[in-house]
């Protein structure tokens, strides 16, 4: 099998099983999805209306293969629906690196401020984690670190906050703070009162100087909740005694998130802009785009090695005197673990993705 029908075998089987739940919450059907060309019916997907129909299984042999033995799962009744609550979900590790690069392009090098990442991994997102002061202390340094690179390039500050000569520094420093946070924060700044806090975070910098006003601006919001969790607040369009619709903004960062690991691109916030983000065609639409992306492609990868905590080995600590071989100067041990992991998942979805391998290899 090729890579690319590798991948649409893993978006086929991961993606429509868990993702489509996770995005639009408990209605739908889990099992084999539509192809990018066939119709994204009620039945077959569920997006925003609950399903009561199942479909017998398809292709495969007994163990079953990934992705082709639909089960219904639906909420209590399609008028009442009920998703439970929307946590806060910090940036996992991966998240946050590509989110600071689609920023600001080219990164420093944040390991030695953020320190060993020993976060429990998933393909969704952390919920609701404790942060102590070690991994604040890391958010911190880290902020530093990118703001300081921002300002301190004179070419890079210029792209990043530009203002033409004799304009209005104040004036650009703001526009700079409603286009960079709106990506930043997955969501435009409008409030009034959130530019003003904003701002006067600016104010005070911009007394030693207009870049060091910038530089205490990306400080600040390269701290700020908002950026370092996905926050979801939903829209005052109550669907029930329990739920609202989320806004565009949230469910294009719920896709980006999911699916990429990266905030959304430039064509998922237009999308949230002009409202095209409200129907099941719509985000179907923005899904089957975002699976044939390079990005797309690993997702159902991604989510294995997360389901076995693949990513926090390298954080792992043993004793020297029971696992010397573990403990050893330039160890080889955990990186052949890792590697040994991820080329079995490799070539389980490369060779069709049967159930009762992965469950019993």
């Amino acid at each position: 099998m090729s890579s690319s029908n590798a991948a649409s075998l893993g978006a086929r089987w991961l993606f429509w099983a868990c993702s489509v739940a996770a995005v639009v919450g408990c209605t739908g059907v889990i099992g084999d999805p539509p192809a990018p060309t066939e119709n994204y019916g009620d039945a077959q997907v569920g997006w925003g209306g609950a399903s009561t129909s199942t479909s017998s299984p398809t292709g495969g042999d007994a163990g079953g293969t990934i992705g082709v033995t639909a089960q219904a799962f639906t909420c209590a009744s399609s008028a009442t629906p009920d998703p439970g609550p929307s946590p806060l979900r910090l940036l996992s590790r991966t998240q946050y690196l590509n989110t600071v690069a689609s920023l600001f392009g080219t990164v420093p090098d944040l390991s030695a401020a953020l320190g060993t990442d020993t976060n429990y991994q998933t393909a969704f997102g952390l919920v609701q984690p404790d942060i102590d002061s070690v991994q604040l202390g890391g958010y911190q340094a880290a902020a530093e670190t990118l703001a300081s690179a921002a300002v301190s390039n004179p070419t890079t500050f210029a792209k990043l906050v530009p203002c033409a000569a004799g304009a209005d520094q104040r004036q650009c420093a703001q526009t700079f703070l409603q286009r960079f946070g709106a990506l930043a924060y997955r969501t435009p700044i409008t409030d009034s009162a959130d530019v003003a806090r904003h701002m006067a975070v600016y104010d005070a910098g911009a007394t030693t100087s207009h870049e060091h006003g910038i530089e205490l601006l990306l400080q600040a919001m390269l701290q700020a909740p908002r950026f370092l969790y996905r926050v979801e607040l939903g829209t005052t369009n109550a669907v029930g005694a329990n739920a609202v619709k989320l806004s565009s903004y949230e469910i294009a960062a719920r896709l980006a998130y999911v699916i990429w690991d990266s905030p959304p691109d430039a064509a998922l916030n237009a999308a949230a802009a002009a409202g095209t983000l409200a129907t099941k065609g719509q985000v179907a639409a923005q899904l089957t785009r975002m699976l044939a992306d390079p990005k797309g492609q690993n997702f159902v990868q991604r989510f294995l090695e997360g389901l076995v905590q693949l990513p926090s080995l390298d954080g792992v600590m043993k004793d020297p005197t029971l696992y010397p071989q573990w403990t050893a100067g330039n160890s080889a041990l955990p990186a052949a673990m890792k590697g040994q992991a991820q080329a079995f998942f490799g070539n389980l979805l490369a060779q069709g993705g049967k159930l009762n391998d992965f469950l019993t290899s």
